[in-house]
């Protein structure tokens, strides 16, 4: 056989926020089975990196797994890899951050393995030419991708059997590219497929380099997988089959490649991440263009030769797809650019907090749940609003009463933070005039922490779905079908605007909990996304926002003119904000219609018992999925028990309310699911004007701990 180096690394990550019990689960069923396994192979050398979530975990519920390690290092079999501590994209935050979360990891294995750690696990592979500055600057000597990226570069087959240096502004790094052949074959196929595959690539380009590089997830935590990679014993069978062929598989770490083997040469690699990551990145319309061309193309001969040219989105347009990721993100880096502006006053846990923020997984959505998941959205944002509480805690004696109007979220239209000791809210004058954000700083959360419902490429399978179950064997999580329940379809419901707070309707017809649920509710759709003119009032202890907005309408057939004036107030003194309304019919015509008010709260279980709705008599009324209609009710509440807040809406008249719950349908490593994600207050007040006459609605939304 001719000789080739095979060079192995796993990387293992879970989330900042993720629960504990997934955490233990997988130690259980991946992390721990795998050291045990290769304990006995010691001779085959491998590469492994854990992300900083997963060291702060280990050394908090089972520090001997890292003792265990530290003797697979200091004997030679593994060399650690280092990356960002809290496993952010780089591209994704400023260059400080950078070098701040890179030298957090590479101290944390200095200090404890006592190893200067020279490589870089990339997260998810996202790859802009600029982060070589970065890496080099904090001390890298090499990174891994995918092997598409040398094809996105321009490189053939032959061409991507090893490593290549690469360069920005005269700093340069080694870059390794993981193979998605092996990425799809292990550990999914028999271990003498891929050696078979292994010699007759070897026939092809001798001396060859394979880089495999992927989850440590995949042996054991994945569907299906525990069973097959330890209880079949293919983990077992897999190092048995290396150990046999030593004479010409020689297993090597990546110091070791770039000791004994040259580089293939110097490679500038375009923006991009591996292939799946490219096509989740499209915006819905583009993806399925997108998915049509593939498959044609699939059916042609010229398919191999076309292949390298295909390719999806970019990464950074996850924002752009995900309004909400953008949210998180613009907030972020507002705390990361403060926290920079004054890092001399600004304390090191602030810092670590930032750095939490910047955990990569909630920022975007694939074969995962990631942005889906409100738990780590919710997680995002504490450790932003925790950061920012911090540095506000040094700079200023008290937080004080203020305004501030600027593009925070860079869309080139401003939004409006109002903010006093207990609130920071953000307003969008240009979007129906809607509060999008609403940081409520003694949990800290942020309470408007919701997701719209929108569709998603895989939501065709689950339309097309006509019996429920799963999959036999062990597949690829990118194979697996997923539809393990096919009422999910009655889910898949799409919402023309952002699920936020602060926003009108104009209903002509009767509704209910479930008209306005499913978004079935004939109203006057405009309103959500209309532009609100915008008018500050200070006083010494308050300080109110007056939106205005002029709308036409059409009731019962006939154009009416219907003017909106929406008054948000806080104050320095207490905690409760008071919205006040004026519906002026500003036309020609009389004006007999209804208004609904919408305001979204996510609350992270609607299911639980320990949240819940309650009336005037503080008695639960149900979970925060119930759909209710009350009439003629001066009070209505969301309480939190978990994390001890209520929110209370007092209104100064009675009137009709309705509650029901957003949920979305989205997809996991193990299936289609239905995730809650936030619970909808609906007050709904008759609108019956004369020309020029007027109508006034005001209450309270008080945010109070318990």
């Amino acid at each position: 056989m001719n000789p080739v180096q095979l060079l192995l690394c796993l990387h293992s990550h879970q989330p900042v926020g993720n629960f504990d019990h997934v955490f233990e689960e997988n130690y259980q069923k991946a992390y721990l089975p795998f050291l045990s396994v290769y304990e006995n192979f010691l001779d085959l050398p491998i590469s492994l990196h854990y992300s900083g979530p997963l060291w702060d975990w280990f050394t908090e519920h089972h520090p001997e797994f890292i003792n265990r390690i530290a003797k697979l290092v200091n004997n030679g079999s593994v060399e650690l890899i280092a990356g960002g501590y809290y496993e952010p994209i780089l591209v994704m935050i400023p260059e400080s951050d950078r070098l701040g979360q890179i030298k957090v990891m590479r101290e944390f294995l200095a200090k404890t393995f006592g190893i200067d750690a020279r490589g870089f696990w990339t997260a998810e592979r996202v790859w802009e030419q600029e982060v070589i500055s970065s890496m080099a600057d904090a001390g890298i000597q090499y990174t891994f991708v995918d092997d598409s990226h040398f094809i996105n570069a321009g490189l053939i087959s032959d061409k991507l059997f090893g490593y290549y240096n690469t360069e920005d502004q005269g700093r340069t790094v080694a870059v390794f590219g993981t193979s998605e052949r092996l990425r799809y074959m292990i550990p999914y196929r028999e271990p003498e497929e891929i050696k078979q595959y292994l010699a007759e690539t070897a026939l092809r380009v001798p001396g060859a380099l394979f880089v495999y590089g992927d989850d440590g997830e995949k042996f054991g935590g994945w569907p299906g997988t525990n069973k097959w990679v330890y209880e079949e014993k293919w983990l077992e069978r897999f190092f048995t089959m290396l150990r046999e062929n030593k004479s010409w598989i020689h297993l090597v770490t990546p110091s070791e490649a770039l000791k004994m083997m040259k580089p293939l040469g110097k490679i500038y690699v375009p923006d991009c991440s591996y292939r799946e990551m490219l096509e989740w990145a499209l915006p819905i319309d583009t993806g399925r263009k997108y998915e049509y061309v593939v498959n044609e193309l699939k059916r042609q001969p010229i398919w191999n030769d076309a292949s390298p040219f295909i390719r999806g989105g970019y990464w950074r347009n996850f924002k752009y797809k995900y309004s909400e990721s953008n949210q998180m993100y613009a907030r972020m880096m507002e705390v990361s650019i403060k926290l920079e502006k004054h890092k001399e006053q600004a304390p090191k846990e602030a810092r670590i907090f930032l750095y939490k923020s910047q955990c990569n997984c909630p920022y975007w959505h694939g074969v995962f749940g990631g942005l889906y998941l409100n738990y780590l959205r919710s997680e995002t944002f504490k450790n932003i609003l925790r950061a920012e509480k911090l540095v506000n805690e040094q700079l200023l004696e008290e937080y004080p009463l203020f305004y501030e109007e600027r593009d925070f979220d860079f869309d080139g239209s401003p939004e409006i933070a109002l903010q006093n000791k207990w609130h920071r809210l953000f307003i969008q004058p240009h979007k129906g005039g809607r509060i999008v954000e609403w940081d409520y700083y003694p949990v800290p959360v942020n309470l408007l922490d919701t997701l719209c419902r929108r569709p998603e490429m895989y939501h065709t399978i689950i339309q097309e779905a006509s019996t429920a179950g799963g999959d036999s064997g062990v597949i690829s999580i990118h194979d697996s079908s997923k539809v393990h329940d096919i009422t999910l379809k009655d889910y898949l419901i799409y919402d023309p605007y952002e699920r936020k707070s602060f926003l009108e309707h104009i209903l002509t017809g009767e509704v209910s909990p479930t008209v306005l649920r499913r978004n079935t509710a004939p109203e006057i759709e405009s309103l959500p996304c209309a532009e609100y003119s915008s008018q500050i009032q200070k006083q010494k202890q308050a300080l109110s926002l007056i939106l205005t907005a002029s709308h036409s309408i059409m009731v019962n057939g006939i154009p009416q003119l219907l003017t909106i004036e929406k008054t948000l107030t806080i104050r320095r003194t207490t905690p409760d904000l008071t919205v006040r309304y004026r519906f002026i019919n500003t036309g020609e015509n009389p004006i007999d219609t209804k208004a609904g008010l919408e305001w979204n709260f996510a609350l992270l279980a609607g299911y639980a018992d320990d949240r819940y709705y309650f009336f005037e008599d503080g008695k639960k009324a149900g979970n925060l999925v119930s759909e209710i209609d009350r009439e003629s009710i001066t009070s209505i509440g969301l309480a939190d028990e978990w994390q001890r807040m209520k929110i209370i809406f007092t209104f100064a008249e009675p009137v009709r309310v309705c509650t029901f719950p957003i949920e979305t349908i989205s997809q996991s490593e193990s299936a289609y699911e239905k995730v809650y994600q936030s619970s909808v207050v609906y007050p709904i007040i008759p609108i019956v004007l004369a020309p020029k006459e007027e109508k006034r609605f005001r209450f309270t939304v008080n945010v109070i701990q318990i």
